[in-house]
């Protein structure tokens, strides 16, 4: 009989043993998976994002998805970083459910991020971007250059083809942000749907939106853009017609994202359809939406 409870006990150490080695084996594997970013295409270096060339950035944020934002958001949180959506949630210049957005999580807490060899200040209370050249000027606070959220920031700074003259400049459109349209109400609240185009100077994007105000599952919400004519054009390429995109079903909210680049536009078409049904109350909703710039300017 003792021998018996000796061998429960050895039993017991072994497998308690084997489930330590495989949890730690376990978060081993998550931890050199985060740890691979340090070769990747970003990294947190003194504590802000830095990106070694341009094209990562912009690949980056061309590329959004719910995956991307995900592998960001546990980045973030395993090197403990403070983005500025964290720091400035609910600011008024982050526009009511806006905080999703891929660019305020790559901006730390003070608005910086570095971009090849250059730091970039996002000042959303008079919407500049402030370029410094090194660690000493940004710790100084004297930017070498100041610019508008409305310039193409990077294009200046690091295209040496780059040339617009001020009137050119102006030709650009400018941002468009439609107010909070109301679709229907239902069961679970308001249901309602936003067009917009955000400029930040480094970043730019254009984006539908369909919510409801209030939690549950019983409404289902889709925003589309397939069949209509739609295009973005800016200084160097156009997206025609074939830009298609959709989201929907029972959560409490849905996005769809055609455009988000480092240039900003010339011109654009953005039209979508958004539609709503209630279960419960038996009742649904439909709606054209549309903000351009431009039209006539078709790829």
């Amino acid at each position: 009989m003792t021998t018996n409870f000796f061998n429960r006990i050895k039993i017991s150490q072994v497998l308690l043993t084997f489930a330590v080695v495989f949890l730690v084996a376990c978060t081993e594997d998550v931890n050199e998976e985060l740890k691979k970013k340090d070769d990747s295409i970003y990294k947190i270096i003194n504590n802000r994002y830095e990106f070694d060339h341009l094209e990562d950035f912009h690949n980056l944020i061309s590329t959004e998805s719910e995956d991307k934002l995900k592998e960001i958001s546990d980045y973030n949180l395993y090197n403990s970083f403070i983005s500025f959506s964290e720091r400035n949630y609910n600011r008024r210049f982050i526009e009511e459910d806006d905080e999703d957005e891929i660019i305020y999580s790559l901006l730390n807490e003070n608005g910086v991020i570095q971009i090849q060899n250059k730091l970039f200040q996002l000042n959303f209370d008079d919407e500049t971007v402030l370029v410094y050249q090194n660690e000493e000027e940004l710790e100084l606070r004297k930017p070498t250059r100041i610019y508008s959220f409305e310039e193409e920031v990077l294009s200046i700074e690091f295209d040496e083809s780059y040339d617009e003259n001020d009137t050119q400049r102006l030709s650009y459109c400018s941002s468009k942000n439609s107010d909070w349209i109301e679709l229907m109400s239902s069961s679970q609240g308001i249901v309602e749907y936003r067009l917009r185009y955000l400029k930040l100077g480094i970043y730019y994007s254009v984006t539908g939106k369909i919510r409801k105000n209030s939690r549950g599952g019983a409404v289902n919400m889709n925003i589309e853009t397939q069949g209509f004519p739609i295009f973005f054009r800016n200084k160097r390429s156009c997206y025609g017609n074939s830009v298609s995109s959709s989201a929907g079903g029972y959560n409490q909210s849905y996005k769809i994202k055609p455009y988000a680049s480092t240039r900003r536009l010339k011109a654009y078409n953005f039209r979508v359809y958004v539609s709503a049904s209630d279960g419960q109350l038996l009742t649904s909703a439909g709606a054209f939406a549309t903000i351009s710039c431009r039209p006539s300017d078709s790829c």
